[in-house]
């Protein structure tokens, strides 16, 4: 997101670059807007995969498992649904 507002070029260029569509930038927008979208860290650990998410409510998940990309994907829209 931060990256979107520093851009140069069109917001389409920008879409094209990062590989995403209008929409789904228009979308995430909206929520950075509303406060729904929060700073997150990524930290290369050397062994298994371990995320731990907050949620507004206070409850913590936490994740500790070797996932690959469709592993964390599977736990995304799994915290995302809503």
């Amino acid at each position: 997101m931060a990256g979107y507002r520093r851009r140069e070029g069109t917001r389409s260029e920008y879409c094209q670059r990062e590989g995403i569509s209008e929409s789904a930038l228009d979308y995430y927008l909206r929520r950075a807007k509303r406060g729904r979208i929060v700073p997150v860290e990524i930290v290369e650990s050397g062994g298994a995969c371990e995320i731990a998410v907050v949620l507004r409510n206070g409850r913590r998940v936490e994740i500790r498992a070797a996932l690959d990309g469709a592993g964390l994907s599977r736990w995304i829209r799994a915290l995302e649904h809503e």
